[in-house]
């Protein structure tokens, strides 16, 4: 959720979240950056200090100015997690966007969001959990007996998705059963072009 462009930690506010699990959710994505997909730090060299005659100390509004700069800029965000959460959300005609697309997007446009952009794709690309994993090995264990592990992975494969589709009922009645006869109508009509008769099995 803290990854996702048009949620962040501003969901987790809205939904009423205790400000411990927040902070929480937050620390274990940091938590996670740093240990597996933080850049390390570049060696550059550091900016010679500037040499001539010495300026003239500024005083009044001049000098306000001056000590708020100098504020500022040490108050500039500087973590990848930080400057994420504290950009605005993503929003496609005020709807949420498809977070998985929106990275894939950056990526094209080669936007790493400051090294966020790699961890992203692979939260994002993660089952919700391993039970949707398991349990398609586990059908496939059971539409594919030990006796028939010869058959062709294309044959397998369909054969899982339309008993899939017909477990949850998205197969109309009978359709099968016409597309059946359809198939054997067209065999019959072929093999009579060709002088040859067909028996079939009812």
């Amino acid at each position: 959720m803290v990854l996702h462009p048009s949620f962040k930690d501003k969901y987790l506010k809205l939904a009423k979240w205790p400000k411990e699990w927040i902070d929480e959710a937050i620390s274990l994505t940091q938590e996670m950056f740093d240990l597996w997909y933080k850049p390390e730090k570049s060696n550059t060299a550091t900016k010679p200090p500037a040499t001539g005659p010495p300026k003239a100390s500024a005083t009044g509004v001049l000098a306000g100015l001056g000590a708020a700069a100098i504020a500022r800029s040490a108050e500039v965000i500087s973590d990848p997690i930080d400057i994420w959460l504290s950009g605005g959300l993503v929003l496609e005609d005020g709807a949420p966007v498809n977070a998985l697309k929106w990275w894939i997007e950056q990526k094209d446009g080669v936007n790493t969001h400051h090294g966020l952009l790699q961890m992203d794709l692979d939260v994002m690309c993660c089952p919700a959990t391993t039970v949707d994993v398991e349990q398609t090995f586990n059908f496939g264990r059971d539409y594919v007996s030990s006796r028939r592990h010869s058959l062709d992975p294309k044959l397998v494969s369909r054969g899982m998705a339309l008993s899939f589709f017909s477990k949850n009922n998205k197969i109309k009645p009978l359709a099968l059963h016409e597309y059946m006869n359809r198939k054997k109508d067209v065999a019959k009509t072929m093999a009579k072009s060709k002088g040859k008769s067909v028996v079939t099995v009812e």
